[in-house]
């Protein structure tokens, strides 16, 4: 059996870092947000008082589902946004580790 006389630095290499994780997690975060606080969301369930008519009615309904839709698609980012920020956590812990086990 031989001894690896290797500086720690040279034999145990620290993984890459995340490039702008935590830059992307954050634009991604306000997307959503953003998305969340349009009109179409936040009135996507309540009709125009002031319309009346079958106009009205037809733009209302439009106006709903396209609300929902948006909705839907501001919904999609925290999970993202959660894995992405973990992600970069997660690597900068264990860079952290390893950079001490180089150490010793």
């Amino acid at each position: 059996m031989s001894i690896d006389l290797r500086p720690g630095a040279t034999a145990l290499e620290a993984p890459m870092t995340v490039p702008m994780a935590s830059t992307v997690a954050s634009q991604w975060k306000a997307i959503g947000s953003a998305l969340s606080q349009t009109q179409a969301v936040q009135n996507a369930s309540i009709p125009p008082a002031s319309w009346t008519g079958a106009a009205a009615e037809a733009a209302s309904a439009e106006i709903q589902k396209f609300g929902t839709k948006v909705s839907g698609i501001s919904q999609a980012f925290p999970l993202p946004v959660q894995a992405m920020e973990t992600w970069d956590e997660r690597i900068q812990a264990t860079i952290t580790a390893i950079q001490g086990f180089q150490a010793q």
